[in-house]
């Protein structure tokens, strides 16, 4: 049988006491540092070691069970036990030094908390980069969106734009050719990329594009540049119309481009040439009105003492001849101061509702006995009543007029066809033609197989006073009469 522990400290209470209190404390201790590391172990999952801070908990709980039993065997002597629980906790601190000592590199490895605290600084830092990185990206996508939008629209106006707009680079190439471009040059774009914009030019201006351009480039003289002037165009057919051209400079990849704004002249031509023509057919109606208001009265002076003469001298004959001969002269020049004043809408006119194929119908023996015999006359209503609101007899001078002038394109015969019908004249004709309203129109055409005008003298045909005939066989008013 074995003694309690206790005998070995002659049972000194002092030494007893000292020994209880301390293994008690130490077994507190012992107990409580392993319950720390499972709660320690189960929040922290993220541990890379976990089952180490086990194997301490484990190896430190058997020890705390050593000083229990130290304090038990003060009393009773259960020394195996004890050897057994230290045996245990032999066991459990071998084991776990032997774990040990291969994981001290990568123990080593752990920063320690000055390192930490540079890694987290360096973290924040470089998450403060993150965040301004991913603002700039931010703006940048920002900024290419607003210039994807910027491009977006204008290249809306370009392609929808009424005027041309043609973009070349310092060489004169062609790098922009939008859709009104393609409709005044008769190019598609694909056409004319990267050529040179002088194809797009008659010869007289072409020869002198390339040296503006380079003289702007070398000198800042701006001949042309920011200026707009009015040049002549040249279509792919080799027709020319005149436009206006203004260009501006601009820079791209520190070269100079230009841009050129194309503005089509030829309708405001077409209408200024009307107005002064208009204004050139006012000035000589006034004028002939005048004349013909002041010669048909000395015409009528001239004709009424010619007729007095005549009845006078009935016994003599000779100078009767001469008398009719002034009175037929003064007819033909009451003639045409009649024209000079319907020309110069002097003449008192009485409009009504005119039966287009009736008044053609009504015309037949008048035009042939008026036309000579090789002309064959062919008049063909329309099916339909084609009525018109004019005066029957000018309306009818101006039919008889033009079948003189048809018969004059036909010296050795031909065919005089007379037609009526009803035209629409759209907004397109008004727009041509201000003083007409659109709306359906009866019409009387008057066709011949002459050898027809050339387009100089189609362009002056409704002139006054102008003919192509010899002196003496046209007065130049039947045309501009009607």
């Amino acid at each position: 049988m074995f003694s309690p522990h206790g005998i070995c400290l002659l049972w000194e209470p002092e030494l007893i006491w000292l020994h209880v209190i301390s293994d008690a404390l130490i077994a507190l201790a012992y107990f409580s540092i392993p319950f720390v590391l499972v709660i320690f172990v189960s929040k922290r999952r993220d541990l890379k070691f976990g089952w180490v801070y086990w194997s301490f908990g484990i190896f430190i709980l058997a020890c705390g069970l050593t000083h229990i039993l130290s304090i038990y065997t003060l009393w009773v002597p259960v020394y195996g036990i004890e050897g057994l629980v230290k045996a245990a906790t032999a066991i459990a601190s071998v084991v776990t030094a032997g774990m040990l000592w291969p994981l001290l590199p990568q123990l080593l490895t752990i920063p320690s908390p000055f390192e930490l605290r540079q890694a987290q600084e360096a973290l924040k830092e470089e998450e403060m980069k993150g965040r301004d990185s991913e603002q700039l990206l931010q703006q940048f996508r920002q900024a290419q969106q607003a210039l994807r939008e910027s491009m977006s629209r204008l290249t809306a106006v370009v392609e929808t734009a009424v005027d041309g707009f043609i973009l070349i680079d310092a060489r004169g190439r062609i790098l922009l050719f939008n859709p009104a471009c393609e409709r005044l040059f008769g190019y598609r774009a694909a056409e004319v990329f990267h050529e040179n914009v002088k194809m797009l030019m008659p010869p007289g201006y072409s020869a002198h594009h390339d040296h503006y351009i380079r003289s702007f480039l070398e000198t800042g003289e701006r001949k042309i540049i920011g200026i707009g002037r009015e040049v002549i165009g040249m279509r792919k057919d080799g027709s020319t119309f005149p436009m206006e051209l203004s260009v501006g400079e601009a820079k791209q990849d520190g070269e100079s481009i230009f841009v050129g704004i194309i503005h089509d002249l030829t309708g405001r031509k077409h209408t200024e040439e009307q107005l002064r023509q208009a204004q050139k057919m006012e000035m000589v109606g006034q004028l002939s009105g005048g004349i013909a208001h002041d010669f048909n009265n000395l015409l009528t002076v001239i004709v009424g003492n010619a007729e007095f003469l005549g009845e006078q001298l009935r016994s003599r004959q000779d100078l009767r001849q001469i008398s009719d001969d002034i009175c037929q002269a003064g007819e033909r020049g009451a003639e045409l101061t009649q024209r000079l004043l319907a020309f110069s809408r002097r003449q008192l006119l009485h409009p009504r509702e005119v039966d287009c194929h009736e008044l053609l119908d009504s015309m037949r023996k008048l035009l042939r006995r008026t036309l000579r015999e090789n002309i064959e006359i062919a008049i063909t209503p329309n099916s339909k009543n084609t009525l018109a609101f004019a005066d029957r007899a000018q309306l009818e001078s101006s039919v008889l007029n033009l079948a003189l002038n048809a018969q004059d394109a036909m010296p050795n015969g031909g065919h005089l066809t007379l037609n009526t019908g009803v035209v629409p004249l759209d907004d397109d004709y008004q727009a041509q033609h201000p003083e007409i309203k659109a709306g359906e129109y009866a019409m009387i055409a008057v066709t011949d197989d002459g050898m027809g005008m050339t387009e100089e003298v189609a362009a002056r045909a409704f002139e006054p006073f102008y003919t192509t005939k010899e002196v003496g066989k046209g007065s130049g008013l039947g045309l501009s009469m009607v």
